[in-house]
């Protein structure tokens, strides 16, 4: 007997604010990728390029 699921429905604002923070986070990720790469690669060290 199959089961049955209850799917949550969120509101437009509820999504909108999922969206806007999920994309914030995404550049803010992005942002410190770059900062952490510059910073290792002004050591001169690859490894720490690398790691």
């Amino acid at each position: 007997m199959p089961e049955k699921y209850h799917l949550i429905t969120y509101s437009e604002e509820e999504e909108l604010a999922n969206r806007l923070t999920h994309s914030l986070a995404a550049v803010a990720s992005l942002v410190g990728l770059v900062l952490l790469v510059v910073a290792a690669a002004r050591t001169g060290d690859p490894y720490r390029i690398v790691s």
